[in-house]
């Protein structure tokens, strides 16, 4: 196969022709593999983008920021929680909630060699994010009498290692017509001389499109159909490295009806001025999320007459949205955001590179850029320690070991509130989803006998 002529064209136009360097040496089943690539890239796109990739990017760029006002759940009384949670239930009931989550991520840092959600986290069940995930909806479904959907946003490094997995475990008791799996999109990575890299001599290098794809990922796949044809209005949108993340949050679905904004979002204090989260913010258009690099030194340090941070409110990577957002934001424009990373990448004469430094950029759209073209948000106030414990370091804060603490923590509370354990007794439990979605239908319970049942399990 010789390489078309409007190809070659294309490639030294936009200075790519080392792409196609080691073509006479390759095999007839990768020319055509490295062509078809080539083909599905907008290199206009691509080089346009590396031109502008020192500029500020997204909805906050050039805007006046101020802190968005969120309401604090502790100041909420007992009646009010209920009442959202009763606003909540027909919703549930009529089939009109489904789960989104963002799942793309391989366990690599970790030291697993996976997708991050069948990372097995230390639990003593040796459940793993997905089965943990899994089970709350499984709850749901069963306390509301109709199965949540589930839709699952893989990327190409892992998709079809994610749907094996689910296949594996039996779809963790969820029936496999109400699991949805999409991947997300993928652009080249491009070096500082504006050269797009090979990972292989017949593949290019490729890098997730950022978050910000999901929505134009879930159109493509037909994954907005499915919700259509469900009937579903409120999507949970979730990442997958929380172990503590209550999915579909009966509280948190009402308090969005009862609000009736297009997006809702919980948040959490900062730990620190330093802690590198985003932070929710308004402009006069609405409500959005500022990266921690959005934010100035000045902004990240500026406390209010108490002496608290300014802007507190930081991103848990929890949203609600009505459907209609990621319907209309799938056909968006949305910004791309430049990050320079670490991308290995191979040499026209097939050699591997491991970069130890930074060599290439990465383009990436975030789903929060959308936000404020849907006016200002709805936004409440939860604790850290009941709503997220990320996974995303392999040691240290954020990282199996403080999350496995912090979820065995969580379910002491539940069981101590219940009055099945004492503050002082040193055992730890983990309680099964199937058992408590939140620390629920615990109290009048024996200890002894959920043990026996195999709703907890001794650590």
């Amino acid at each position: 196969m010789e390489l078309p002529a409007a190809i070659a064209e294309t490639l030294r136009r936009y200075g790519q022709t080392h792409l196609v360097a080691g073509w006479n040496s390759l095999e007839e089943s990768e020319r055509e593999q490295l062509l078809s690539e080539l083909e599905s890239v907008d290199f206009a796109q691509i080089v346009a983008l590396h031109a502008r990739r020192r500029e500020p990017a997204g909805a906050l760029a050039s805007k006046e920021l101020r802190p968005l006002d969120f309401l604090p759940l502790a100041h909420q009384t007992a009646a009010a929680r209920a009442r959202w949670e009763e606003l909540a239930e027909p919703a549930f009931r009529n089939g009109e909630v489904a789960a989104l989550l963002v799942a793309g991520g391989q366990g690599t840092r970790l030291g697993h060699n996976g997708p991050k959600g069948s990372f097995d986290f230390g639990l003593p069940s040796g459940k793993t994010l997905f089965e943990l995930q899994a089970q709350r909806l499984l709850h749901l479904g069963r306390r509301y009498g109709r199965a949540i959907p589930w839709l699952v946003m893989t990327s190409q490094l892992n998709d079809a290692d994610t749907r094996s997995f689910f296949a594996e475990h039996g779809f963790f008791g969820l029936e496999e017509k109400d699991v949805f799996f999409f991947s997300q999109g993928q652009l080249p990575a491009i070096d500082e001389e504006g050269k797009l890299l090979l990972e292989t001599p017949c593949q290019l290098a490729l890098v997730p499109d950022g978050n910000g794809g999901v929505f134009r990922a879930l159109e493509r796949s037909g994954g907005l159909e499915f919700l259509k044809e469900r009937g579903v209005k409120s999507l949970f949108l979730y990442s997958v490295d929380n172990a503590i993340v209550r999915v579909c949050d009966p509280m948190l679905i009402g308090f969005h009806l009862k609000n009736r904004r297009a997006v809702t979002c919980p948040v959490v204090r900062k730990a620190n001025a330093a802690e590198r989260v985003g932070i929710f913010v308004e402009t006069d258009e609405g409500s959005c999320v500022a990266e921690y690099s959005d934010i100035s030194e000045e902004m990240r340090n500026a406390k209010n007459v108490m002496g608290q941070l300014l802007y507190d409110g930081a991103n848990l990577a929890i949203h609600v949205l009505d459907v209609s957002v990621a319907e209309s934001a799938a056909r968006e424009s949305l910004p791309y955001h430049a990050a320079f990373k670490r991308v290995p990448w191979c040499r026209p004469d097939g050699a591997i590179v491991l970069p130890e430094k930074e060599n290439a950029w990465k383009f990436e759209q975030f789903m929060f850029d959308v936000f404020p073209r849907f006016g200002h948000m709805a936004a409440i106030e939860v604790e850290r320690s009941d709503w997220f414990a990320p996974i995303k370091n392999s040691s240290g804060n954020d990282s199996p070991e403080s999350a496995l603490r912090m979820l065995l923590e969580l379910h002491a509370r539940w069981l101590e509130k219940a009055g099945l354990l004492q503050p002082d007794d040193p055992r730890a439990f983990e309680i099964s989803p199937l058992c408590s979605y939140a620390g629920e239908g615990l109290k009048g319970k024996k200890l002894e006998d959920l043990v026996a049942s195999g709703d907890l399990i001794q650590a």
